[in-house]
């Protein structure tokens, strides 16, 4: 036995369960109650207020300080599944059940202790069937909307029973509302809605613009308007004069709606079938599903406590909406939901429709399908916040790891600085690089919740953002990379007050291919065979520059040797000729036979000239620009020597170091001499200009004349001199340009490389 915080008495009893006295009444807890074994042994309370027994072969017991009660007497809930609940003008309670009997519980106690229980038990087999709603009017009658049996009205003293529709079908009434004129308005299951206003009862139907589907809840709000909810047709408003509908298209995205409810702000709000709650202001929806924190979108009774909190009762559980500043857990919102189900006292987490009010203690209570949970409003609703978030263990590639007792079998792949005194984790954790797949497990501890801890985690270095809270107490990473890492770890309970984040650190050490050592050792093994491969490739290219030169230099010795024989012996030999021919001429007397010998002097001139030429461009002394440019002028003088013109020559100003061999710079030479040729014997000009330069990577050579250019059929340049010169600057990889105009002009650009 003890006595709690709050001055209660608790005794522990051999086979009753355990009994609290409050100082006026014993209320008792056993198997009914939830305990899970009558025999107990020991009794504690925490600092939270909550009282823990400890049981004979049942365990350990905890009953919540803001846990529900179940001190109805027996007789309300001899019929387990409680469907609507009216609290009349004189405080009494009126249980409305699936059986054909309902019950009053008296506000008042009897000098005995406790309450009057009255059973009404309707003999009548045709209202077997249960209730589905109940109404006091103003007159102090009792409506009760039955299922299948139309609708009773009891007075005080007898019960009458009305049908509705023709041929005496019998209706099921879902729900019954007195407006601030006294008329009382009843929905059916088949849609119709009948109004009864104290003389005469008056049906709406579909001819009037109803939807035809069951009228579940109605509600008339501060400003007169008429709410009617149905199955599958949305909702209807009725201002007095017309109805307006509100569906789909008007944003109520849920066509099932069940319940109904107004705030202090003039809010309705909806409990649909599907689609979570919706808060109507008047011009726009907004909806709280599963989404947002409700414990099921299946909803069948809202209620608005005197605090403005908002009671959502579903399939799955019981839900309480509380309008914030800014939630916790959504920051950013106005709101915060707390959900109930059975790890917080229900019996059963099924609620019921119209199946929730508020007695005059201020405790509010529901039907369920399984007795009526009550809580006390006037006790601020007030959870646990988290402690003690901590890690308790990590898994090593799927190992567990004893860390105070780690086997010598590791080898050094796993090292750390210290362990956690009071954890199986250590401090300043190092892994080899192949132990890189890591379960984090930790925990947190919330007594009066702990079903409603969620985690978040993320990894620093691996996760760029916190994961999604979830009940999930560990953290997996697979195949984590080398490096330095971080484990941060969040909680969140029922106060929806997020912990301290827990941080924890630990290093994956790069595998031995990673290392610098190694990397260096690579660094230097490359950069040697880079040396190897560029000294073998060096020494290829001198051998083989080297070869090419040798055969240079013994082509070019071939060229000097050939160029000086041709000088020394054919020279000579032609010059000799020539003078003999001459002394011949000279002593020949008949003129037919010193014609003949003069062109015979004339033609070993000619081709002294041409070998001269042919010596010139074998010679390796005259590889150069520059001296092309000299004997270009030198020949061009001597070509022109008997030829009457005016001749001009342009050099360059610079003449770059320019290397050419002997078949480009004879090339070259007879391009001009080519064009020189046929001034002379085409143009009749008395006026012949060439010019050389040197200019961007080309040299250019421009021969021009003031004679008569190219007629007739010679001027598409189809002349055998043009057709020669074409052929020759192909050779040369450069281009010929012809100018007829004012005489002839030709252009010869020929590339050049530029030695270094």
């Amino acid at each position: 036995m003890i006595k709690d915080s709050k001055d209660n008495i608790w005794i522990s009893t051999s086979g009753g369960g355990i009994n609290k006295f409050d100082g006026k009444k014993f209320t008792r807890y056993n198997l009914e109650q939830g305990l899970s074994n009558n025999k107990t042994r020991g009794i504690v309370e925490d600092r939270s207020g909550n009282i823990w027994f400890g049981t004979d072969g049942g365990g350990v017991n905890k009953l919540s300080a803001a846990s529900f009660d179940y001190n109805l007497p027996e007789e309300v809930t001899e019929n387990s599944r409680i469907r609507p609940i009216l609290k009349d003008k004189s405080g009494n309670l009126w249980f409305g059940t699936d059986g054909a009997d309902f019950g009053k519980l008296e506000t008042k106690q009897q000098s005995g202790g406790g309450r009057l229980f009255t059973y009404y038990k309707v003999q009548d087999k045709l209202l077997a069937n249960g209730q589905r709603s109940f109404l006091q009017d103003k007159n102090g009658n009792i409506w009760v909307g039955t299922t299948g049996s139309g609708l009773l009205k009891y007075d005080g003293n007898y019960f009458t029973n009305y049908l509705f529709g023709s041929g005496g079908d019998r209706q099921s009434i879902y729900d019954i509302l007195e407006d601030n004129k006294g008329n009382i308005w009843f929905g059916l299951r088949d849609g119709i809605i009948v109004r009864f206003d104290g003389k005469s009862y008056s049906s709406y139907t579909t001819k009037d613009g109803l939807p035809g589907s069951i009228i579940y809840s109605m509600l008339e709000d501060r400003k007169g308007n008429i709410w009617f909810c149905t199955e599958g047709a949305g909702v209807y408003k009725y201002d007095g004069i017309k109805l307006t509908v509100y569906s789909e298209k008007e944003g109520l995205f849920s066509k099932g709606v069940t319940s109904i409810a107004e705030d202090d702000k003039g809010n309705i709000w909806f409990g649909t079938l599907g689609a979570g709650v919706c808060r109507f202001d008047g011009k726009n929806f907004t909806y709280y599903s599963e989404q947002q924190g409700i414990s099921d979108n299946n909803v069948w009774s809202v209620f608005c406590d005197k605090k403005n909190q908002l009671w959502i009762g579903t399939d799955k559980g019981l839900s309480l909406y509380i309008s914030r500043k800014e939630s916790l857990q959504n920051p950013g919102n106005d709101y915060i939901f707390y959900n109930f189900n059975a790890q917080d006292g229900l019996k059963a987490i099924d609620f019921n429709l119209h199946s929730v009010c508020v007695d005059d203690e201020n405790r509010i209570m529901w039907g369920t399908g399984k007795s009526v949970p009550s809580l006390d409003l006037n006790k601020d609703f007030m959870p646990d916040s988290i402690r003690s978030l901590n890690l308790s263990y990590i898994k090593i590639n799927e190992q567990f790891y004893d860390f105070n007792n780690l086997h010598d079998s590791t080898g050094g792949k796993i090292s750390f600085s210290s362990i956690n005194p009071f954890q199986n984790y250590p401090e300043g954790l190092t892994l080899s690089y192949n132990q890189n797949h890591l379960s984090f497990h930790f925990s947190a501890i919330d007594w009066s919740a702990p079903d409603k801890i969620k985690y978040s985690y993320r990894l620093i270095g691996s996760d760029a953002n916190w994961s999604i809270p979830s009940h999930n107490s560990f953290a997996e990473y697979r195949n984590l990379q080398h490096g330095s890492y971080e484990l941060q770890i969040k909680a969140i309970g029922r106060s929806q007050i997020w912990t301290k984040t827990f941080s924890y650190h630990f290093t994956i050490r790069p595998p031995w291919w990673l290392m610098w050592w190694f990397k260096s050792v690579v660094i230097f093994l490359l950069l040697s065979l880079i040396f190897l491969i560029a000294r073998f490739i060096y020494r290829y290219q001198l051998r083989k520059q080297r070869t090419i030169l040798e055969k240079q230099l013994a082509v070019q010795m071939e060229r000097q040797r050939i160029s000086s024989e041709m000088h020394d012996d054919i020279g000579a030999g032609l010059s000799g000729i020539r003078l003999l021919t001459e002394m011949t001429k000279n002593k020949v007397k008949d003129e037919q036979a010193a014609e003949e010998v003069n062109k015979i002097y004339e033609s070993v001139g000619d081709i002294s000239s041409k070998m001269k030429e042919v010596i010139w461009s074998l010679n390796s002394e005259n590889d150069t620009l520059d001296n092309l440019v000299s004997y270009i002028q030198k020949q061009t003088r001597l070509w022109l020597e008997h030829y009457p013109c005016q001749l001009t020559v342009e050099l360059p100003e610079i003449i770059p170091l320019v290397e050419l061999n002997g078949e480009t710079r004879r090339n070259i030479l007879l391009l001009v001499k080519e064009a020189i040729h046929n001034i002379i014997k085409h143009s009749g000009a008395d006026k012949v200009s060439i010019k050389m330069s040197c200019d961007n990577g080309q040299f250019a050579i421009t021969v021009s004349d003031n004679g008569k250019g190219i007629i007739n059929q010679q001027s598409d340049g189809s002349g055998n001199g043009i057709k020669n010169m074409k052929q020759r600057i192909q050779k040369l990889n450069g281009n010929f340009f012809i100018k007829n105009e004012e005489g002839l002009t030709l252009t010869f650009e020929i590339p050049f490389q530029q030695t270094t």
